[in-house]
């Protein structure tokens, strides 16, 4: 329920929907930074005569990973699948991606470590939500609501993703602390177990701010997400660095710097170099208030 208010009085706003499905994919497109934290490439991009397709938007994330958006005006099951068959495109045609990424971005390097589908609908029945949980990485399900006074609602509700980064704990649920697994481990050998026990709180702290945030180790750097990048992190072994897109610049700690015109791994343009638990926790507002500027609650 949205509630508008005037003064002493509220009043429901009720709902209202887009004319044509183009209208919801033309606004996003025109948003895609503001929004998903991705460079538009192309718009109804057709995947040749074998395949026979047209992927709705092509884009690339802020940590270079390809991304493809699909859109359904109305619940449709077959969004899901039709992710997944683009998926399975995407993989088979790197170069095709390649090519279209440098012909609209310039010359862009393509990180294939993550690949994602954004699927972005009203509503989702029981059978397209079954069938996600079990795909592999990479399918993520959006639900939007437009209401009679603009306002747009955007909200995750599955991301496949997830599953790989979850360890079991108990029958109630599943932890989404990432496994230290062949993709983490390149990312924290050189940690000495007092910068582990660091990452690990800091690991924590980070996914406790929202039940969808998750962690993606990506060649480099540990990426944590909502729609977009919360914090990049960095394991070195006898320090972390954070880089958050955050303009907040008054009352900084000694331990932060701009990096905005300057080179570095991760997204954002504010970076953290923590040595110990103090300065980490030092940290955490400046965390936490990025994740509000993010669109968190």
């Amino acid at each position: 329920m949205i509630l508008e208010t005037k003064g002493q009085k509220i009043k429901v706003v009720p709902r209202a929907e887009f004319r044509k499905e183009k209208e919801l994919q033309a606004l996003l497109e025109e948003n895609l930074e503001e929004v998903f934290g991705c460079k538009f490439i192309a718009s109804e991009f057709r995947t040749g005569s074998a395949h026979a397709g047209r992927i709705d938007t092509l884009a690339l994330s802020e940590d270079g990973n390809p991304v493809i958006i699909e859109y359904k005006k109305v619940q449709d099951s077959n969004l899901v699948t039709q992710g997944l068959y683009y998926l399975d495109w995407i993989k088979d045609h790197r170069g095709d991606f390649e090519l279209a990424a440098r012909d609209k971005l310039g010359d862009v390097s393509v990180d294939w470590s993550h690949v994602r589908v954004l699927c972005i609908a009203p509503e989702y029945d029981k059978f397209a939500l079954h069938a996600v949980k079990h795909m592999g990485e990479g399918i993520e399900l959006w639900q939007y609501h437009l209401y009679e006074n603009g306002i747009i609602e955007l909200s995750e509700i599955y991301r496949s993703a997830i599953q790989k980064a979850k360890k079991s704990s108990g029958a109630q649920g599943e932890s989404k602390k990432p496994k230290t697994t062949h993709e983490l481990q390149p990312l924290l050998k050189t940690a000495t177990p007092k910068t582990l026990e660091m990452y690990e709180e800091l690991n924590d702290y980070i996914l406790g701010l929202n039940d969808a945030i998750f962690a993606v180790p990506l060649r480099l750097y540990i990426a944590y997400k909502l729609a977009k990048n919360i914090a990049c992190v960095e394991v070195q072994s006898q320090k972390i660095i954070i880089t958050l897109n955050n303009n907040f610049r008054s009352g900084l700690p000694k331990f932060a710097r701009d990096v905005s015109e300057i080179g570095h791994w991760g997204t954002g343009n504010l970076e953290l170099k923590v040595n110990n638990l103090d300065q980490l926790r030092e940290a955490f507002p400046i965390i936490r208030e990025t994740y509000l500027l993010q669109g968190g609650d």
